[in-house]
């Protein structure tokens, strides 16, 4: 199937008569299509080969197969891009033995403050599982983060944080008289369950305003997935949602804290990604409701009744998760942790989310990717620090 998205991996692919491949209209401004074979997913600069803008619906009507075939072999890869949009926070962590009571004062067991942000964290997350350790090149895939921070000390650790890893920040916008935001976490020492106080700051003045409707024309190639939370303000996600379904971006939706979704806004999720809480938010159920199997799928199809496009995806914590595909694919992924390996889950599922918009960018199918991000997530529990314990991709492979 050819299809106008973005692709990725080996560009080389052999060919025979019995290949069938199909073709929607050639109506791409860049005239270039992305062919799916099998899970090799390529870019082919069709515009030499085909006329551009005729209607194929068999390939080989139209191109010699041996061309077809000779312009794949010796086509370079096309650079592919994980964009994310979302927050950066400033995490200041007190990890405590027991919550304290209503006016009760209690000695805690350490205290530390790190880079952070549901945004910043998936775009971290992005990053290293893009290389196989600090200091590795990327394996063909970029990552950008847009946000925003304060004119405050915070803002320009922030983005120097970023930077560090890799990440390009130059859509990371200064918002002057905002403080940057600020994340309270407590983490119950015995249970390594953790519990966070948002303050948005710089992160809520990120508004529709500051990405026009020409906002993705800038880049080249278009990014292959775009990566939104909701610690920037709801209608800022719902405009982007739109111009990236407008342009074909995949999109991968966390909807962190979780807010309600107009209807009529799904349609313009690719992913949804959502944990148990946030998952009966949107339902209107009992978190106990997805105590069981029953509950679980009900929930799920009621979000892609909805319209999701591609698959919505519940995570719970050390049950693994449960994921239904819009084709009727659905199944368990379970997590291979032992409850003595388990130190901080502040940043599994950001871990879990930056994972899968990897694996998505490179081509690879539901199935594979949510592997691939159950795994990232296991081993992100094992450290402390929302950003210091996601691993890098050679820890996952």
């Amino acid at each position: 199937m050819i299809t106008l998205a973005c692709a990725c991996s080996t560009p080389r692919l052999n060919l025979s008569p019995s290949t069938v491949l199909y073709a929607q209209p050639l109506n791409c401004p860049t005239r270039n299509l992305a062919i799916a074979f099998r899970s090799i997913f390529i870019h082919c600069p069709l515009r030499s080969i085909v006329p551009p803008f005729t209607p194929l619906h068999n390939l080989h009507s139209a191109l010699n197969l041996n061309t077809l075939t000779k312009a794949f072999n010796n086509m370079a890869p096309i650079p592919r891009t994980v964009l994310v949009v979302g927050s950066l926070n400033t995490d200041m962590t007190t990890r405590t033995r027991r919550l304290p009571n209503p006016g009760e004062t209690i000695v805690a067991q350490a205290f530390s403050t790190a880079p952070g942000g549901k945004g910043a964290n998936q775009a971290v997350a992005c990053c290293r599982l893009t290389r196989a350790s600090s200091g590795a090149p990327p394996d063909g895939i970029s990552v950008k983060m847009v946000g925003a921070v304060g004119d405050d000390e915070f803002g320009g650790r922030l983005k120097d944080s970023l930077g560090q890893n890799g990440i390009d920040v130059e859509g990371v916008i200064v918002k002057e008289g905002f403080s940057s935001g600020v994340a309270v976490i407590i983490v119950d020492e015995d249970t390594a369950e953790n519990r966070i106080l948002y303050t948005a700051g710089a992160n809520e003045a990120l508004t529709a305003q500051d990405f026009p409707e020409n906002f993705f024309s800038s880049f080249n190639p278009l990014p292959s997935v775009l990566v939104l939370q909701l610690e920037t303000p709801l209608q800022t996600v719902l405009h982007l949602l739109t111009l990236a379904s407008n342009a074909g971006i995949e999109t991968v939706l966390n909807p962190a804290p979780a807010r309600h979704i107009p209807l009529q806004f799904y349609s313009k999720i690719d992913h949804l990604i959502l944990n148990e809480s946030e998952a009966t938010y949107l339902t209107g159920e009992d978190v106990t409701y997805l105590d069981d199997d029953a509950g679980i799928q009900s929930t799920i199809n009621r979000l892609l009744e909805r319209g999701v496009k591609r698959s919505v995806i519940i995570t719970m914590g050390a049950r693994g998760c449960y994921f239904k595909s819009s084709d009727g694919q659905e199944s368990w992924i379970r997590p291979e942790v032992r409850p003595q390996d388990v130190v901080d889950t502040t940043g599994a599922g950001d871990t879990f989310v930056g994972a899968f918009a990897v694996a998505c960018a490179e081509g690879n199918g539901i199935g594979y990717s949510l592997n691939f991000a159950t795994k990232a997530a296991s081993i992100s529990i094992r450290k402390t620090g929302a950003q210091a314990g996601i691993p890098w991709r050679g820890e996952v492979q």
